[in-house]
């Protein structure tokens, strides 16, 4: 039990029907709770509402043997009421005949790769609606071998072109400029990629 106690990682043991029965100090850390408080609950008590289904879901196939173990990203919320993203490692615990006796999960607290993805899709949003937004006509080119594929386009290239150029993404520069190769030199010489 002293692996169980002092593991860097939260573990938590609970009943088969998800009620606390034991708990280490990381995964006391991590939701907030002492051992004593979360012995009065269950796992989906401090599941944010909108993973509950999931992890009822998989918690019974794990029950029918539809599968061994799952992983589920999700957050927890805390006694403080913050959440905390975690990933779950969730198995069985089996007596000598196999029959299932208790349910392991094992929690790693991974906030932070949360915040700093947040950050990027934030930063991505931004930047599609700068380049949307652009003024000037930008169409996007992809490198595919020796040639090019139009990728996407904001929405001054969308007017200029009436709106045709819809029907050109997946094409391919070799077969739009034909008789225009310098425009295919360009795309090369700006290192599109």
């Amino acid at each position: 039990m002293t692996a169980f106690a002092h593991a860097a990682v939260g573990m938590a043991i609970t009943d088969l029907n998800g009620r606390f029965v034991g708990v280490n100090d990381s995964f006391c850390r991590i939701t907030g709770y002492s051992c004593a408080e979360l012995r009065s609950l269950d796992f989906l008590s401090i599941t944010h509402p909108d993973y509950r289904e999931w992890q009822t879901k998989f918690v019974k196939q794990m029950m029918e043997r539809h599968i061994p173990a799952f992983v589920l990203e999700k957050p927890y919320v805390k006694k403080s009421g913050e959440l905390v993203w975690v990933k779950d490692s969730v198995s069985l615990l089996r007596d000598r005949e196999g029959k299932a006796v208790n349910i392991l999960a094992l929690c790693q607290d991974i906030s932070e790769r949360e915040i700093v993805q947040e950050a990027l899709r934030e930063s991505e949003e931004r930047f599609r609606a700068q380049f949307r937004a652009t003024p000037v006509p930008i169409f996007s080119w992809r490198r595919v071998g020796n040639d090019f594929i139009l990728v996407d386009y904001n929405n001054a290239a969308d007017r200029m072109t009436a709106h045709w150029i819809a029907n050109l993404l997946g094409s391919k520069a070799s077969e739009l400029y034909l008789n225009t190769p310098q425009v295919i030199d360009g795309l090369d010489s700006q290192g599109n990629s």
